[in-house]
């Protein structure tokens, strides 16, 4: 039997109103899909296709980063370039809409469900697109919020960081406007406080940062988050 997890899953834009422990622990975000009462009422194809564009957004959105490849022959020429992912139908017109989508979203009632399904299983339908850790989850997670917030107020235009958190703030939320993620009500972060998983076992702070970034790696490697590592 798997115990209950200690887990809080919030938006980021309730962050603000979130008490969050002063401790070390790890957190991931996920991106989740919103949907409106126009793409999920109704049986017209008109609805379905809407449910299908945000459904398609979200997925490309999601999408493998390029790689930045470099190469080197017996001959001392060295080769670099960027290789991009090819979609799976690639070889099918995609102007075309996904008939698997077509089927399963036709029915408001079809639509009804699978938004439920993203709001209640956001961490079993989506992978993660970061994953952290921090030695302050309360001043880290609200330093993630209030850069990402400026950036996209700033329209993606980078300034000055103050510190090294901050820096690393800032490059998260610059990645995550390159890929047209700016609402904050459709990233979820997900907040693992370790303190709270010791069950009276005597650990200190510096043991369970460390314990932190043990895990951070582990589960980055695991999981390949969309983002990947810094």
């Amino acid at each position: 039997m798997i115990r209950n997890l200690e887990l809080d899953v919030r938006n980021l834009s309730q962050l603000e109103d979130t008490p969050l422990p002063d401790r070390p622990g790890l957190y991931a975000w996920f991106l989740v899909p919103r949907f409106g009462r126009q793409e999920v009422t109704g049986s017209s194809p008109a609805r379905t296709a809407a449910f299908i564009s945000v459904s398609e957004n979200f997925l490309r959105r999601l999408r493998l980063a390029p790689l930045d490849c470099i190469a080197n022959t017996g001959n001392l020429v060295r080769w670099r370039g960027r290789l991009s992912p090819e979609r799976e139908d690639a070889d099918n017109d995609v102007s075309k809409p996904n008939q698997l989508l077509v089927e399963g979203f036709k029915t408001s009632e079809q639509r009804a469900i699978a938004q439920k399904a993203f709001t209640d299983w956001p961490l079993l339908l989506t992978p993660p697109i970061y994953v952290g850790k921090a030695k302050s989850l309360k001043t880290r997670l609200k330093t993630h919020k209030r850069l990402f917030d400026k950036l996209v107020v700033q329209r993606g235009e980078a300034f000055a960081p103050a510190d090294e958190d901050e820096a690393d703030a800032i490059h998260l939320a610059g990645r995550l406007v390159e890929r047209d993620i700016s609402d904050s009500n459709e990233l979820l972060v997900a907040v693992f406080p370790l303190d709270k998983m010791t069950d009276g076992i005597s650990i200190n702070d510096i043991e369970l940062d460390n314990l932190a970034t043990a895990l951070e790696y582990v589960i980055n490697h695991a999981t390949r988050p969309i983002l990947g590592r810094r």
